[in-house]
């Protein structure tokens, strides 16, 4: 039989049936029940599953011998299996005081329950805690810190479980495990894996760079049909790894957001044959490889809005080994110190759509080499010797500056370059862009406002390779080489090219083709140390060698001058070039009122 207590108010309605003498029962309140619990009570108010207030202590009772009801018209349970439900490692005999191991009492508890929270505490690990079921949580507040005390593959490790939460706590590798958190698909395809707001530092070094701190991945690498879905690593810091910060291999639908990576000894992220990957809001420095990066084959993939600083390697941001249909768009790249500050490269033949890189764009980056180095500000190189050519390659409106290249273009078609600045440019052979083996690609509204070393815009052939059918139009280079000893445009091969519409304050030619090439230039203007047109295949018109020469242009005027303009009648977008531009000052002006002669204002910075 069982007698009732007095009635429960409305925010304690759970009911549980407690042992009062042999052979009887008696209902108690949630409130009743928890101080009769002692810490597994403590827990789940702690977790805040039940609003309980303090209450006075009672004997301690058996889980078993409680018969959980959420209400009265709800199924009657017994209360360790409610408790299995959520638990505390601390109710499996984990001391979290940095010298007791407690890996047996924390693998008790992922075996026991499906939310388990980690007190503040330093845990010690000597072997990896294996989950072994899906719709699992392990939450660590703050404070919480597991630290390997031997050498291991990882502190935690999941295969084939789905619907999995790490949350909160510090994963400290100690140098000896060499990985923190790791997924692996072995015989199914998991879905939603979440690792969020953790703390991940120091990871065994890594030869083989086939680790991260986070890392998820398939059966050993392989190309198996099994593969993780729906992954997410937000918030969380990572420093000291010494391998990638985190890398998903065989993923698909992956999100890496709002990340810090401090110190990598490989990639920042890299997501290896994935798909529908996102790189956002991150921020990354001190990587040895690259900051951000996808490869082998990953597709449809967005890098946006992220932030990186003193990264080298291949590229701070590197889209590499046949990954297409992507967007690198809107990050902020500072002190790139490796090959280049973008590299998207490298296609080798194969199945469509694997055979070449083709649909990825590259624009509104901001990226600035490190002082004392030389590189690429963004490298685009589909495969080698032109054997699978790119294409839909658009690099648009980047702004770059201490690089010697602004845009390395190799083996492309069908493309764009346009509406890129460079400022700064750094060593002997320093240009605006450099194009190997392309054809049908548009160069247009490129910008340095300072001083290159080489010939401004190249045109290159590669062995049996041509560069073809190239249109290069309304760019603009202050001067091309010391004392204005090299050309705007050079075309080194025997493809045909379009040149027009070109500016510069101080080159030898609009453009130099010595070779077999065929151009046909018109509308370039500036003035000229040299022939405007150089080379047996060339054919134009109205190129101006003058400073005096007036341009039309989209049907608006731009002319040299000493000044703006005192007299005559002009229109808004009108522009007067300086014939006498200096440091610190501005290349010409631009006409904002119409009028006679209107109103004119400065433009174009001219750097210090």
């Amino acid at each position: 039989m069982e007698k009732n207590v007095e009635k429960q108010p409305e925010n304690e309605q759970s009911i549980y049936s407690i042992p009062d003498a042999p052979g009887m029962k008696k209902l108690v309140n949630r409130r009743t029940m928890l101080a009769s619990l002692g810490m597994a009570g403590a827990a789940l108010a702690a977790g805040s599953l039940l609003n309980v207030p303090k209450a006075h202590a009672l004997s301690p009772v058996s889980s078993d011998d409680v018969e959980y009801q959420f209400s009265p018209s709800d199924p009657v349970r017994s209360l360790t299996v409610k408790l299995r439900e959520y638990a505390s490692v601390m109710d499996f005999g984990a001391a979290g005081d940095g010298v007791t191991d407690d890996t047996t009492a924390i693998q008790t508890a992922v075996n026991s329950a499906k939310y388990v929270t980690v007190p503040p505490g330093t845990y010690r690990i000597s072997s990896q805690i294996v989950l072994s079921q899906s719709g699992f949580s392990l939450v660590s507040q703050e404070g919480a810190k597991f630290v390997a005390s031997a050498a291991m593959n990882s502190l935690i490790y999941s295969q084939d479980n789905s619907n999995i939460v790490i949350e909160g706590g510090q994963f400290d590798g100690n140098g000896l495990s060499v990985s923190n958190i790791h997924f692996r698909t072995y015989a199914v395809s998991p879905l939603n894996l979440t690792v969020r707001n953790t703390k991940q530092r120091a990871t065994a070094s890594d030869p083989n760079l086939a680790f991260g701190c986070i890392l998820f991945d398939n059966d050993d690498g392989k190309r198996s049909p099994y593969r993780h879905q729906n992954i997410v690593i937000e918030g969380n810091l990572i420093e000291e790894c010494g391998t990638h910060g985190a890398l998903a291999a065989y993923c698909d639908g992956v999100t890496f957001h709002r990340n810090v990576v401090d110190g990598a000894q490989n990639h920042g992220f890299e997501a290896v044959n994935c798909t529908d990957v996102l790189e956002t809001s991150n921020r990354v420095s001190n990587c040895g490889i690259s900051a951000l990066g996808v490869g082998d084959g990953s597709r449809n993939y967005i890098i946006a809005d992220n932030v990186i600083a003193n990264c080298g390697g291949d590229g701070s941001i590197t889209c590499e080994h046949n990954s297409v249909f992507g967007t690198v768009c809107d990050n902020t790249i500072v002190d790139a110190h490796g090959s280049s500050g973008i590299n998207v490269s490298f296609g080798t033949p194969g199945s469509a759509p694997f055979d070449n890189l083709n649909n990825i764009s590259v624009t509104n980056n901001t990226i600035s080499g490190k002082n004392g180095f030389s590189i690429v500000g963004i490298l685009v190189y589909s495969s080698v010797g032109g054997t699978s050519k790119g294409r839909n390659m658009n690099v648009v409106n980047n702004k770059l500056e201490h690089v010697t290249v602004a845009v390395d273009y190799n083996y492309c078609d069908s493309s764009t370059i346009s509406g890129n600045t460079l400022r700064s440019p750094v060593g002997s052979n320093s240009k605006l862009i450099n194009i190997v083996a392309c054809s049908g690609v548009l160069v247009s509204g490129n910008r340095t406002y300072d001083l290159v070393n080489d010939h401004a815009i190249t045109v290159n052939d590669y062995a049996t390779f041509v560069s073809d059918f190239c249109k290069i139009t309304d760019n603009y280079v202050l001067s091309a080489g010391s004392s204005a000893s090299k050309a705007v445009v050079y075309i080194q091969g025997t493809g045909m090219h379009e040149v027009s519409g070109n500016m510069t304050q101080g080159s030898a030619n609009y453009v130099k083709a010595p070779n077999a090439a065929f151009v046909l230039a018109s509308n370039n203007f500036g003035p000229l140390s040299g022939t405007p047109l150089d080379g047996p295949n060339i054919t134009g018109s109205a190129n101006a060698n003058s400073t005096n020469d007036t341009l039309i242009l989209n049907g608006k005027r731009q002319s040299y001058g000493a000044a703006a303009p005192t007299s005559g009648t002009w229109s808004p977008g009108e522009i007067v070039w300086s014939t006498a531009p200096t440091a610190g000052g501005h290349a010409g002006w631009i006409c904002t009122t119409a009028g006679s002669p209107g109103t004119w204002k400065t433009f174009g910075a001219v750097t210090p």
